[in-house]
Parts: C-alpha cells; sequence; structure tokens
C-alpha cells in the first residue's frame, strides 16, 4: 500500500522498487491518465509521438486490413 499525499507540484513520488518493476527511470517524463479511478502510467518518448503524429492522417483501418489480406493468402514454403 502507498500513501497519497497531496503537494505543490507536478512530481509524484513513487518507491525505488516500483519504479524498477515498471521499467522507469528516475526523472523520466511519463503521461498519466485516470480510468476508472486507476492511474495508467505511460512514458512518453519524443520517438512515439513523432511517429503518432505522422500517422494523424492515415486511414490504420484500411492498412490493417489489406496486411489482414496479404497475409491470410501468404502460404508456408514447404520444408526441404
Amino acid at each position: 500500500m502507498l500513501t497519497v499525499k497531496a503537494g505543490k507540484t507536478d512530481d509524484i513520488i513513487f518507491p525505488g522498487k516500483l519504479i524498477s518493476k515498471s521499467g522507469m527511470k528516475e526523472g523520466e517524463k511519463v503521461k498519466i491518465d485516470v480510468r476508472k479511478g486507476t492511474l495508467i502510467v505511460t512514458k512518453e518518448t519524443d520517438d512515439f509521438f513523432a511517429l503518432e503524429g505522422a500517422l494523424k492522417d492515415t486511414d490504420i483501418d484500411k492498412r490493417i486490413k489489406a496486411l489482414d489480406k496479404d497475409w491470410d493468402k501468404w502460404k508456408t514454403p514447404e520444408s526441404l
């Protein structure tokens, strides 16, 4: 169990073991969302958000359907 305390900054302090288990690093920027009373912690990386921005006008569902169609047509090569 953790104790929740209000602070004057935008920092959240986690126990070191929790940071280690989560794969986070001290000082790392993370995004926190609250969904149905659950905190969702997401690592914010510049590369991810750059990719997200680059794909904002792409119809991803169309691309996934095309990939699925090609995948279904693919046949496993016979072993030698």
